[in-house]
């Protein structure tokens, strides 16, 4: 019903993204999968220095990695949980890791 997830829905039809990455605070964590997008998971946490946890203890509605996986069939979709704050040079790390695990598709 949001509008930013109304032009996400759009835009991610029109395309057809392989992959989508959401970035999220404050969990500072990759949570584990088993499912196709594990190794890129698995690199990204690598890269970043991110524990390789898993996310729980709440409820979670409306997760927009698991709408693009159920929609896209060829879609790769996860949350970076980030820490409290994120620096500049982190984030540069973080752009870093983007590129590298779009390299893997």
């Amino acid at each position: 019903s949001e509008p930013e997830t109304k032009a996400f829905i759009a835009f991610a039809q029109r395309i057809h993204p392989r992959l989508t990455l959401w970035y999220h605070q404050d969990l500072n964590r990759i949570s584990p999968t088993t499912g196709p997008d594990a190794p890129l998971r698995q690199r990204y946490a690598q890269l970043t220095g991110l524990p390789y946890v898993t996310v729980s203890g709440g409820t979670y509605t409306g997760v927009a990695s698991l709408w693009v996986r159920t929609t896209a069939p060829k879609g790769m979709s996860f949350v970076i949980e980030l820490g409290p704050t994120l620096s500049a040079a982190q984030a540069v790390v973080h752009a870093g890791a983007v590129l590298a695990i779009s390299q893997m598709l």
